[in-house]
């Protein structure tokens, strides 16, 4: 990603002045964004910024103690039921990730399913139409849950 040469540090930390934080609109530390990139929104170029930089995680997780936040080492018998639908397309994360999660899952007992949605990215349930083939194995995931109840 290019990202503009006007975009300074005390812009982007505007960011940070934000009360209350906007929870509608903007972008996310995935690049997702509701159309083209907005860098005259401070919210917008720093998370672009993060992405073009390749600073993401170290803009979510400063202390860098990946053992506290990877799934994978903090899950135990207590952990909730889990519904996983993951894109064989997704580009942002390896299918393998969740994979891995499943069976980590499934070898602690934990009620769980896991669905691929073929040929789909990383984000998808925000273009689904109903009857599609991505809206059945979604649907997966709420029966699931459902079934809980």
């Amino acid at each position: 990603m290019k990202l503009p040469g006007h975009l300074t540090t005390e812009f982007m930390n505007k960011v940070y002045d934000e009360d209350p934080v906007p929870i509608e609109g903007g972008v996310s530390l995935e690049g997702q964004a509701n159309g083209p990139p907005d860098f005259s929104d401070p919210r917008q170029a720093f998370a672009l910024s993060q992405v073009g930089n390749g600073t993401v995680m170290d803009a979510v997780y400063p202390s860098r103690k990946w053992a506290d936040v990877d799934p994978l080492l903090n899950i135990s018998s207590g952990f909730p039921p889990t519904y996983i639908v993951h894109g064989t397309a997704d580009t942002k994360v390896p299918i393998k990730l969740s994979r891995k999660l499943y069976q980590k899952l499934q070898s602690l007992g934990i009620t769980c399913g896991m669905s691929d949605a073929p040929g789909e990215e990383h984000t998808f349930a925000a273009k689904m139409e109903v009857g599609s083939p991505t809206w059945d194995i979604q649907r997966r995931g709420f029966d699931f849950l459902q079934g809980l109840l």
